[in-house]
């Protein structure tokens, strides 16, 4: 039986210096790059070797966003089977709209810039945080975050992952709490802003401007969004999904479960391994690959032709 694939894009947390050396010999991961950079002018493979440089929002979406699309642009070239159904884990869904063809990858990058400039823009440098918390569920770690005034859920990764956002002593005072309930394990993100929280509404409030003036397409590949966990084929539906997504919750079981009904393989697209190990812990009884160096992407593409 042929298998039936979904791809999945991995947002912040899983760049790291020098991301782009696990795909020499694939030459599309750097064109990406090159190409995405050039339409927001910066430097993104020269920002990929440097540590500083990936302290920054705005560099680090555009990298995860380019090097997602180089990627699956590789997989492609290699002889890859197209997938059944996509989906991206937060900057990470600007990839897979590339890979739906309802963005090019120069409108996805301008789009991503002003997203990211807006995010940091929204905050005080410094104000905000986001904490994972392992070992807890989710309602337990909502009831923790209820006692403070602004710390939420901002990602719920799996039946004991759960990412708090928001003001940053409250962040901190809440996952004290989770510990204190039993909790295993906290551990501060290395994001520059508070995402998927209401401190991002005017985040959002910016950024529908630019989602009003770009020139989204329909999707020609189902593409399963963050905001809700549901397709949004038409453009319109698309730019409300992004704008949402600023401030809504992520679920990512629930956009496993999207993605069951569609696919039996799930294959995330880009480097680092994060997502591949969340989706093996939520969907154990399918199957999960990662194409996070060359010889996997190469090796894989080559068994599902």
């Amino acid at each position: 039986m042929t298998a039936r694939l979904a791809f999945v894009f991995p947002g912040q947390g899983s760049q790291a210096v020098d991301m782009l050396a696990c795909y020499d010999g694939q030459p599309e991961v750097r064109e990406a790059c090159v190409r995405a950079g050039k339409s927001v002018d910066i430097d993104l493979l020269a920002a990929a070797a440097n540590e500083d440089s990936l302290k920054d929002t705005v560099i680090v979406q555009l990298l995860m966003v380019a090097t997602g699309v180089g990627t699956y642009n590789a997989w492609l070239a290699a002889g890859g089977a197209p997938p059944a159904a996509l989906a991206g884990h937060s900057v990470g869904e600007y990839a897979a709209l590339v890979a739906a063809e309802a963005l090019d990858l120069q409108e996805a990058a301008q789009l991503v810039a002003a997203r990211a400039r807006a995010m940091k823009a929204a905050t005080v440098p410094g104000e905000g945080a986001m904490i994972a918390v392992m070992g807890l569920d989710a309602e337990q770690v909502d009831e923790c975050c209820q006692k403070r005034k602004q710390a939420w859920i901002a990602n719920r990764n799996g039946q004991l992952q759960t990412v708090i956002a928001g003001i940053r002593k409250d962040v901190e005072a809440a996952a004290q709490d989770c510990l204190a309930a039993g909790a295993k394990r906290i551990a501060e993100l290395a994001v520059a802003v508070p995402s998927h929280c209401p401190l991002m509404e005017p985040a959002a409030r910016s950024l529908a401007g630019d989602l009003a003036e770009a020139p989204i397409r329909a999707t020609r590949i189902e593409l399963i969004h963050n905001c809700d966990n549901r397709p949004r084929p038409q453009p319109d539906g698309i730019r409300a999904a992004l704008q949402s997504q600023l401030c809504a919750q992520i679920d990512w079981p629930g956009a496993i479960a999207a993605l069951r009904a569609r696919a039996d393989t799930l294959i995330e697209c880009g480097p680092g391994k994060v997502l591949y190990n969340l989706n093996r812990r939520i969907a154990p009884d399918l199957t999960c690959a990662s194409l996070h160096d060359a010889p996997a992407l190469r090796e894989l593409a080559g068994r599902l032709q």
